[in-house]
């Protein structure tokens, strides 16, 4: 929605609400603050006493994707607010004390007034441009108002935050490999982005042929994903983030919502088909350990029933489907004596696991793959479903599924050719793309200080390493769905709005 739309909305409810301030006389211009990082519009009103101090004042916050005020308020300045220095006298002071000859055209963007009894102060905030750059910063400025003291904000002149450099060029992590391509989390930008949006990580898809597109645009503060999932040679992908959990097909953009903030599901699996996930919860039959949930997706997008497998005396984690779709596999932590945890990696036919029902699982219908040393952090299949891959703290294994053997990954050694520099750190494995390569994100450090997670595969051996996404940031477009005449935006803006119904019906606050 446009700003003369959300402002329009903004008048509206304000004149219904707050007839006086519109009786006073002609409506003075307002003061218009563009969408911060979560897309609220703020528009304000001031009217000013013969003084010049501020006298009566509502605003408004309005949502830039639907339109809607979120919030709205009045103030008025009642009493003998004593100063010495005027409002005038003020906004001269700090002009004068922020200026530098590395600034250009300094201007006061906006100012209040604060504070009682002994300590009355003028916030002013400034804004300048670098004379040889000519990026915009600006300073925040409190003047006494009863001795015309002065000092600047803690950090002075600052860029905007969303102008702000880090030390990061790229920060890709979570790779998983789908029948479109590589899928990863990463903060690379997005075209068409308005320069005040402070973009927090998305999901990104590299098909093919090597052509990166978006498939998030989320403004929200932290989105925070946590979890991106696949099965081999499939286009759809379990997507966990800021308490939200959702199927998506890459080929349709459709999608079923798995768990929301009440009805948590995490760590989802699809299986190749899109009809069924399982997600890991402990759902509300009153038992505390985490299960598996089985989820039949053929229903509308909206969460659905869900069934649950009830295993005695264990914890269930990361579910994943066998590319075959006969076998669901997990890690089971559990309790040996106080403080002592036996950790293993098991399977179950899928044929007894897909069910909407509550059901109890018997040990003679649960297998037994391998013992594991330390509690898993991310589980993925092979694509000749032989193997499955385990990461813990300890590094990366491949299991094989027929005998149990555990074989190490030597990725230690290992070297970015194209930027000179070697791999210190590695996360977020994941088997594939082929059945002898397995894929992470690794850290390089440059001379100079750039600092890049960028995605990478290799060999068990840690040979033949290459990497996958590109060493530098440019604008990312878009993705567009091959079937359903849909982008990635549009999927977005539905999300978006569900979760925004859901959390007021839910009288619940949302960025």
């Amino acid at each position: 929605i446009d700003v003369n739309k959300c402002e329009e909305n903004a008048l509206a409810l304000l004149k219904s609400v707050y007839p006086w301030f519109f009786q006073q006389g002609p409506l003075p211009l307002p003061r218009i603050e563009e969408p911060d990082r979560n897309g609220i519009w703020h528009f304000e009103w001031q009217r000013y006493r013969v003084d010049g101090l501020p006298n009566t004042r509502v605003q408004a916050n309005v949502r830039a994707i639907d339109g809607k005020v979120v919030s709205f308020g009045s103030s008025k300045l009642v009493g003998v607010w004593e100063h010495k220095i005027t409002p005038s006298q003020a906004k001269q002071k700090a002009l004068q004390i922020g200026k530098s000859d590395d600034l250009i055209d300094i201007e006061v963007v906006n100012w209040s007034i604060s504070g009682g009894g002994g300590t009355r102060f003028y916030n002013i905030r400034l804004r300048a441009s670098n004379r040889k750059t000519g990026q915009l910063l600006y300073c925040g400025m409190t003047v006494d108002a009863l001795t015309g003291e002065s000092e600047a904000g803690m950090h002075g002149w600052q860029p905007a935050e969303n102008d702000r450099q880090s030390g990061f060029v790229v920060n890709d992590s979570l790779p998983v490999w789908t029948k479109q391509g590589l899928v990863f989390v990463s903060d690379r930008k997005l075209a068409g982005m308005p320069d005040w949006a402070i973009v927090p990580s998305q999901l990104f898809l590299q098909n093919q042929t090597g052509n990166l597109f978006s498939l998030t645009s989320d403004l929200k503060t932290s989105p925070s994903f946590s979890t991106v999932s696949c099965v081999p040679d499939s286009s759809w992908i379990g997507i966990e983030w800021h308490g939200w959990t959702y199927a998506l097909d890459l080929q349709s953009g459709n999608y079923r919502i798995l768990g929301h903030p009440e009805r948590r599901g995490g760590l989802p699996t699809i299986n190749s088909a899109g009809s069924w996930a399982v997600v890991t919860g402990v759902g509300r039959s009153g038992n505390p350990d985490y299960d598996l949930m089985p989820d039949k997706l053929e229903r509308d997008p909206l969460l659905g029933l869900r069934g649950r497998l009830v295993m005695p005396n264990s914890e269930e984690f990361y579910p994943i489907f066998s590319p075959d779709g006969q076998w669901v596999y997990f890690a089971t932590s559990r309790e040996e004596k106080e403080g002592q945890w036996s950790h293993k990696l098991q399977r179950i036919s899928a044929a007894v696991a897909l069910t909407k029902e509550i059901k109890r699982i018997t040990p003679d219908q649960v297998q037994d793959i391998a013992v594991l040393s330390e509690e898993v952090e991310r589980m993925s299949m092979f694509p000749n479903g032989i193997q499955v891959l385990v990461q813990n703290r300890k590094g990366i294994f491949a299991v094989a599924i027929a005998t149990g053997t555990v074989t190490r990954a030597e990725t230690q050694n290992v070297q970015d050719a194209e930027l000179g520099v070697p791999i210190k750190e590695i996360k977020d494995g994941w088997a594939g793309p082929t059945n002898d390569r397995i894929t992470f994100s690794g850290k390089t450090t440059e001379k100079g200080g750039k600092v890049r997670w960028r995605i990478y595969s290799c060999r068990l051996d840690g040979s033949e390493l290459k990497a996958h996404t590109s060493k530098d940031n440019m604008p990312v477009s878009l993705y567009e769905f091959p079937e359903g005449n849909k982008t990635a935006y549009d999927v977005n803006k539905e999300w978006a709005l569900n979760e925004i119904r859901w959390e007021e019906k839910n009288n619940r606050s949302k960025d």
